[in-house]
This record gives structure tokens, sequence and C-alpha cells, in this order.
């Protein structure tokens, strides 16, 4: 009678310390999980990823050809010596905006007047990779124009404006076309290509224009 009762609590004993082991993958799904304090579910990062892989679920791979740019015959006209920009106009007589203000305009001038060279398909990138990202749910948190260029998520995205959204240079007429061509036409990048730098980042480069590295996220 002893020794079956001895016998049953070694095997009680060996179940329970068995079982002990692997209760740590009953409790968390994944490593990330097991190791990140529970606060990380509202952390911005993981919102992003989140809502990152939700969107391309729903999309499909575009082509990253750069040959196959989207980008819209330009003329010179910019180029023109004397050129002055002016808008398109409502039939009320007023400028054209396409569902944007005249404020995110000025912004959008600013900012390729003091990111891009002069060369006109890096001006209209750079308008692009804005327009991109405001539209893209990996910076879910950025609304509009303004938010994307003055974004401070994790640091400071643009670094060319300083203070109180100062600028060093003012906007040209070309800057000011060029501005207005992206929101009259739209972003003139795959909807994925969100990086503008001068080193490569994310998963590919699209194209490399000048000094600037227009690169993609999945």
């Amino acid at each position: 009678m002893d020794r079956k009762f001895y016998i049953s609590v070694i095997v009680i004993i060996g179940v329970f310390a068995v079982l002990s082991t692997r209760l740590p993958y009953y409790k968390t799904e994944t490593l990330a999980e097991a190791s990140v304090p529970i606060q990380m579910s509202e952390n911005k990062e993981v919102a992003k990823r989140k809502a990152l892989s939700q969107y391309n679920k729903q999309k499909t791979e575009v082509d990253f050809n750069p040959s196959d740019s989207r980008l819209i015959r330009y003329s010179g006209y910019a180029d023109i010596p004397g050129y002055i920009f002016d808008f398109d106009y409502d039939q009320n007589g007023n400028p054209d905006y396409f569902g944007y203000t005249e404020q995110e305009f000025k912004w959008l001038s600013l900012l390729i007047a003091n990111e891009a060279s002069d060369d006109w398909k890096d001006k209209i990138y750079v308008g692009s990779v804005v327009l991109n990202r405001v539209k893209h749910p990996a910076y879910y948190y950025d609304k509009s124009i303004e938010d994307v260029i003055f974004d401070t998520y994790p640091t400071q995205q643009y670094t060319c404006w300083y203070g109180d959204k100062q600028f060093p240079k003012a906007a040209t007429e070309k800057d000011k076309a060029a501005a207005y061509e992206c929101l009259k036409y739209g972003s003139q990048l795959p909807y994925n290509v969100v990086f503008q730098s001068q080193e490569q980042q994310g998963d590919g480069l699209y194209e490399k224009v000048g000094a600037h590295y227009y690169c993609w996220i999945y």
C-alpha cells in the first residue's frame, strides 16, 4: 500500500514538472508578447504595424519599375525665363486647390523648395511622398499635408524646417508649380513609396533622383 502511494506521488510530481515547463507557451502567443509590457498595445509603432498589415492584405503588389514612371510629362514651362505661377480657377473665379487648402499648398511649396533640387522630377517626387504618407496606414497619425511635413514621431521627419514651422528658403515659381501639379494630379509615385532620403530605406529602392533615394515599404 505504501509503495503504491509513493509511486503515485512520484508520477504526479513528474507530470506537474513537465506541464510547468510548457506553461509560458500557454500564457503568451508570441515571443514579442512574452517580452514586452502590456502597455505596448498602445504604442504607435505596434498600432502602425497592425494597420499596415491589414492594409497590405487588401492591396495587390504594384510594379516598381521606374521605366514605367507615372510622372506627368513635363514640358519645361516652369523653366522658361520670367515664368510666373498661376492657379486654375473654379467656376466662381477662386483658385482651385482640388480638395486641399491654400495653406496646404503653401506648406507643400515650401517643403519642395527646401528639400528638392532644381530637377523637376525631384520636386514632384518630394511632393508625391508627402501625399503618399497622408494616405498610407503606416502613417495613420498623419491626416494632412501639414501633419506629414511637421511630423516629429519618432524624430523630426523633415529637418529643413525649424522653430515655429519656419523654412530657410522661400518657394520659387517653379516650386509652386510643382506643388500645384501634385495637388492637381495626385501622387506620381506608387502608393507605398513613402521614403525620400539621402540613403536607402524601407524594403527597396524605387528610383534615385540626384541625391535622393525614393524607397518603398511592403
